[in-house]
């Protein structure tokens, strides 16, 4: 069920140069490994792998992610 949710994050990244992604999709994609991992992680093993690898490709050259927070200038 978490692995077909996530199948939508891995077709708007992959095959495209550089994706627009936006920081809710990466925070989405951190709960429902979260999930798989609570329900069953022998189960969504490979699963939570692919999803954490795709996490992690969305670092910027900083290594932080993209924020969803509001900063005050």
């Amino acid at each position: 069920m978490y692995f077909c949710v996530f199948l939508y994050f891995l077709e708007t990244s992959y095959g495209r140069k550089k994706p627009t992604v936006s920081p809710i999709a990466v925070e989405t994609a951190g709960y429902i490994v979260l999930a798989m991992m609570h329900s069953d992680p022998d189960r969504y093993n490979l699963a939570s792998r692919a999803i954490i690898k795709w996490i992690s490709e969305q670092r910027n050259g900083q290594g932080g992610f993209i924020s969803s927070q509001v900063r005050p200038t």
